[in-house]
């Protein structure tokens, strides 16, 4: 059954819940990630990129101001924004269990 949202672990207690792409939100970044790629640039801009599109929550993670929400997803550094996307979408894991956390 294909799920609707993938949960990504964040060091010991942290959870990002990313929702499903659309079609067109994950050709959209795969052509961004191509572009990037063929001028000599990086894939993490165009992962962060879709990672602010699709965040539907912050669990339980935080810096030295306090609770990083929706709001404060700006805080987050793209190379973790781009770890979420890798983690989540584009590294296969057979038989994942629907409530099982990835990254944990």
């Amino acid at each position: 059954m294909l799920k609707k949202e993938v949960k990504v672990r964040i060091g010991d207690e942290g959870v990002i819940v990313l929702r499903e792409p659309t079609n067109k939100e994950w050709n959209n970044f795969e052509a961004a990630r191509f572009q990037l790629a063929r001028g000599g640039g990086s894939a993490t801009t165009a992962r962060a990129q879709l990672f602010d599109t699709i965040v539907t929550d912050i669990q339980d993670l935080g810096d030295e101001t306090g609770p990083i929400t929706l709001e404060r997803k700006d805080v987050i550094p793209n190379r973790l924004k781009a770890q979420c996307i890798v983690v989540g979408f584009e590294m296969s894991e057979i038989e994942l269990g629907e409530d099982e956390i990835k990254n944990s």
